[in-house]
């Protein structure tokens, strides 16, 4: 993950669906581990710069808890995207890494007009396909645990 200053750091990274995202269909997200605990960053194409992912962020876990993530107005935007980092304690780190994430719900905020992107909100399901036929070993979730509990290795 590259952080807004530009420092980089080993993180998870996943492209959940987003099926009301009618834009590109999907979030990326990662979740990085940190001294202080761990970052979680949201990334959605847009269609311009006037577009950013702001407010309360939920991650939603298939214990059916979920971390609410505070805006603390750390943002990057491009022409064609816009990513949000939201900062995780220790404690929610270690929550993360016991159990799958099951979604992320966001907000995408901004001007729209009629060929632009959506505003509202959104959940990025854990997903890896719309239609996937898997096997017994394949599964159609990421093991977002397994993959936040390798950082700590």
């Amino acid at each position: 993950m590259v952080l807004q200053d530009g420092k980089q750091i080993p993180s998870t990274h996943w492209d959940f669906l987003c099926e009301r995202y009618a834009l590109s269909g999907k979030a990326n997200i990662q979740i990085a581990k940190t001294d202080k605990g761990g970052v979680l960053k949201i990334t959605a194409d847009t269609s311009g710069k006037d577009f950013f992912i702001g407010g309360t962020a939920y991650i939603y876990l298939a214990d059916f808890t979920a971390i609410a993530c505070t805006d603390k107005n750390l943002r990057t935007r491009t022409d064609a995207t816009t990513a949000a980092y939201y900062f995780l304690t220790p404690t929610e780190m270690l929550r993360l890494q016991k159990t799958d994430i099951q979604s992320v719900r966001f907000n995408i905020r901004g001007k729209t007009d009629s060929f632009s992107s959506q505003v509202g909100n959104f959940t990025a399901l854990n997903k890896k396909s719309y239609f996937g036929t898997f096997n017994k070993e394949d599964k159609n979730i990421f093991d977002t645990a397994e993959e936040i509990a390798f950082l700590y290795k």
